[in-house]
């Protein structure tokens, strides 16, 4: 209805993030960068529904460093850097013997790797 909030959105979200190129030897170029992510909780209240907890407040990391040619680029990257797992949303689940079950959607665990690039300038 007009004038209610919007279920599972946050009321905050802000993002910032730094990035650096430079050459730094034949032809490769230098690359880093660092972003972070803050959403508040998300709630949920259609319906007066007062039994489902809101979802935390959640801070996301990445980082991400590597070399760059005009063809091709070698970067290590890391998702989820400080392993935040609060829970993005809360949910509800009825089993068939009648009980609840909380649920909650999480991010990812912090996730390290390698990604290689080739394609045509």
């Amino acid at each position: 209805m007009a004038g209610d909030e919007v279920d599972f959105v946050s009321k905050v979200t802000a993002s910032a993030a730094l990035e650096w190129r430079q050459p730094v030897f034949a032809g490769l170029a230098g690359y880093g960068r660092l972003g972070v992510q803050y959403n508040s909780p998300r709630t949920f209240n259609s319906y007066g529904a007062t039994f489902a907890p809101p979802g935390d407040a959640i801070t996301s990391v990445t980082a991400r460093v590597g070399l760059q040619a005009k063809r091709w680029g070698a970067f290590l990257f890391v998702n989820n850097l400080v392993n935040e797992r609060g829970s993005v949303s809360a949910g509800l689940l009825m089993n068939g013997s009648g009980g609840v079950q909380l649920l909650g959607t999480r991010l990812p665990p912090r996730t390290v790797g390698v990604e290689l690039t080739v394609g045509v300038p």
